[in-house]
């Protein structure tokens, strides 16, 4: 029995195994960079108690795993050495952007679906410096592309030579195939440095020295900051509802101050300001450096109209460097603000 031909001369068993192999080149390329850029990353900081430990990988691996997939899909019908190379260039820099944006703009769009009142904000602020890198890192990603592109192309080609009479592919020809988990997990290694490193060291370094302080349990939010400059703001919230605020320079835990109270006491001087006269926002004693903008008690007045004299005051949570507090009122109305930054709060 004489085999059918594809376009390129190639029997159709032969074409179908070698598109088989393309597709899990790719997907066995974008696997291994996801778990390496963020499978360290993930566990270091779930060991540090850190807020939303595994969200980027949650979120990046399966990014990372649909690129891979389109290079190797696009790639299936055997194209030349130039198109390998540059799809898988356009890839790697994908890649490395997505590792740079991953910790602003994906854990800002999950905090979105959960938090509707941060919706249209961008929650989890990044450093300037990390945008340079990330625009740096893609830049190398994409240089890899271009061996990751030719290595690829031999080693899926050898793998559809290898197949079966029926095009399927054998565990042999398949092992050929991982010839792109150094060349996924090299630059995956650089941008855990490059990116994730400094993002984690002051979680981590927090976590240390808390380890010897306290058993309590606790979740650790990234405030602002970069370890390599001005050093890092932490902020250790505790399950009884306690929160310290804590400097962090050159990888060391400097000092802590108690900021839930503030949180408190400024919830209950804008809801009692806000039925008061709405000009006396200057007046109001605001311990420890609150920064009201305009109309905020104008729209707290609008909500407190009528809502009767007792209320609680809780902490709701906290998003990086969002701290929502919410006052529930003795009918069951409940006031929700949201306090921003620090030096000064707004």
């Amino acid at each position: 029995m004489v085999k059918p031909l594809s376009d390129d001369g190639v029997s159709a068993d032969r074409a179908a195994a070698f598109s088989t192999a393309s597709i899990t080149y790719g997907l066995l390329y974008g696997l291994t960079f996801a778990l390496t850029v963020w499978g360290f990353d993930g566990w270091a900081l779930a060991a540090s108690n850190s807020e939303s430990a595994a969200l980027k990988l949650l979120i990046g691996l399966p990014a990372l795993v649909l690129f891979g997939f389109a290079a190797g899909f696009a790639l299936r019908r055997r194209p030349g050495p130039v198109s390998w190379v540059l799809i898988w260039m356009v890839t790697g820099a994908l890649s490395g952007l997505l590792i740079g944006i991953i910790p602003h703009l994906g854990q800002t769009l999950a905090t979105w679906v959960f938090v509707p009142g941060l919706r249209g904000i961008a929650v989890h602020s990044v450093p300037a410096a990390l945008w340079t890198r990330a625009v740096f890192f893609a830049a190398l990603t994409a240089s890899a592309g271009t061996v990751v592109g030719l290595v690829g192309r031999q080693a899926v080609e050898r793998a559809s030579h290898k197949a079966a009479p029926s095009g399927r592919l054998k565990l042999g020809s398949m092992a050929g195939l991982l010839v792109c988990v150094p060349m996924a997990a090299l630059p995956a290694l650089a941008g855990d440095q490059l990116i994730n490193r400094g993002l984690r060291a002051g979680q981590r370094a927090a976590a240390r020295e808390l380890r010897d302080l306290t058993s309590d349990a606790y979740v650790l939010h990234r405030v602002s900051g970069w370890p390599e400059t001005w050093g890092e703001t932490i902020d250790v919230a505790f399950s009884d509802g306690f929160v310290m605020r804590c400097s962090v320079r050159q990888e060391f835990l400097v000092d802590c101050l108690a900021v839930s109270p503030n949180y408190g006491a400024w919830m209950q001087a804008l809801i009692e300001g806000a039925r008061g006269d709405a000009e006396t926002v200057d007046a109001i004693s605001y311990a420890g450096g609150l920064s009201v903008g305009d109309g905020v008690l104008a729209d707290l007045a609008r909500s407190t109209g009528g809502v009767g004299d007792a209320y609680e005051i809780h902490r709701q949570g906290q998003y990086g460097d969002w701290v929502v507090m919410s006052a529930r009122f003795d009918y069951g109305a409940v006031l929700t603000c949201y306090f921003h930054s620090h030096d000064p709060v707004v």
